[in-house]
């Protein structure tokens, strides 16, 4: 087996490997992963180390790294976009790439030491905010662009928890609260459509609002029956509250 870094900004994961194949996913820079098999001159199957999310990666976006520094533990994430400078290179990240030691002293934005973080509800709602009208992207994980299990799966990352990636496996993790009354910051909320399936995610800031992606990352009113917006529209309809922190 061998072991690879991503060496951009963001690297696309796509459903099969090629360029005009569906965006599944996203690795940021310093996420590390394991090679699975060449597909073909230009892309490589892999599985992600953090959420073991399978997919097809462009191979000029990453970079091979030996055994013991794949299991080496980052030592920050950026939390706000910044331009790291290494070997006389800058690259502009976005919220949410891993940095080892080395790479914070060269970062231009602000960083979350991995170390020295631990989960609160405090801590949840500002990363959370630190997201606020990043646009929507099918796939996205970072503050360039971000889905809505993407976001929330990037907000407790950066909290020291590990979520799956999709809404469909972060709604099995946790335990359930049984009344939105009783929900409280950092409560996950999980939306169906009429075939009940799980379509779409969020994080509860208290039991009367919630911060999701949706066209942006944005808070809306949510009550028993789902999510209000703005104007006053009915947008996303409620299945269930899982509490994770």
């Amino acid at each position: 087996m061998s072991f690879y870094i991503c060496n951009v900004a963001v690297a696309p994961i796509r459903k099969t490997p090629e360029q005009s194949s569906e965006m599944v996913t996203s690795l940021v820079y310093g996420e590390k992963f394991e090679l699975l098999e060449v597909a073909n001159e230009y892309f490589a199957k892999i599985i992600n180390q953090y959420d073991k999310y399978e997919g097809y990666v462009a191979l000029n976006q990453i970079s091979q790294i030996v055994d013991s520094y794949y299991h080496k533990k980052n030592a920050a994430f950026s939390s706000s976009i910044g331009v790291l400078t290494a070997e006389g290179n800058a690259i502009t990240l976005p919220i949410g790439c891993l940095l080892t030691e080395g790479e914070a002293m060269h970062f231009t934005g602000q960083y979350i030491s991995v170390e020295n973080n631990i989960a609160t509800i405090d801590s949840i709602a500002t990363i959370a905010n630190s997201f606020l009208n990043t646009p929507y992207l099918w796939g996205g994980k970072t503050s360039f662009g971000i889905d809505c299990s993407g976001f929330v799966q990037t907000v407790f990352k950066m909290a020291n928890i590990t979520l799956l990636r999709d809404a469909s496996q972060q709604i099995k993790m946790g335990e359930t609260v049984d009344f939105l009354e009783g929900g409280q910051c950092g409560d996950l909320a999980f939306f169906d459509n009429e075939l009940g399936d799980i379509t779409h995610v969020g994080i509860l800031l208290n039991n009367n609002s919630i911060i999701h992606s949706s066209g942006r990352v944005k808070i809306d009113n949510i009550d028993s029956a789902g999510i209000i917006n703005k104007n006053r529209e009915r947008t996303h309809k409620l299945r269930i509250i899982k509490r994770v922190l």
